[in-house]
């Protein structure tokens, strides 16, 4: 019987168990002022840009265009963007906050903020949660070919 237990593996479930506690915890704390974290996600990356099309929204955020789509569907239900006719491109629609949108952008940025600070102050220093930040922003940015290439040997 083989262990399936091995450093990498632990190292896996660790990372994805605390990504899905943090993002929960976070969650709750945007609870009481009524927007989901997957929401702020994507006001804030509309606010970033301006406007944006569903496509742009989802390779920022790291979902797929119909997740995109349906995101967008529901921030416009909840009167937080709108969309628009591309001028460059009549296949495609602009999503722009709007004035609600916008305030709950900062709102919603403040608070996840606050929850933020208290939970990472209890983590180290500045200097080593940017130095963790910056080596698990690696682990998106590593070139694939390496990986593929060891696990074919």
């Amino acid at each position: 019987m083989t262990d399936s237990k091995t450093p990498s593996s632990d190292f896996l479930r660790a990372l994805v168990s605390t990504q899905i506690r943090l993002w929960n915890d976070a969650d709750a704390a945007l609870r009481p002022i009524g927007i989901p974290l997957s929401h702020l996600y994507a006001l804030n990356a509309i606010a970033e840009a301006g406007a944006v099309r569903a496509s742009d929204l989802a390779a920022t955020i790291g979902i797929t265009v119909g997740a995109a789509s349906k995101l967008i569907d529901r921030l416009e239900r909840d009167g937080h963007c709108s969309r628009r006719a591309n001028p460059d491109d009549r296949r495609s629609a602009l999503v722009e906050l709007t004035a609600s949108g916008s305030r709950a952008q900062v709102q919603g940025s403040s608070a996840l903020e606050a929850y933020l600070t208290s939970r990472l102050d209890l983590t180290g220093t500045r200097a080593e949660r940017d130095e963790l930040s910056a080596r698990l922003h690696s682990l998106t940015t590593a070139p694939t070919d390496a990986a593929e290439g060891s696990a074919s040997e």
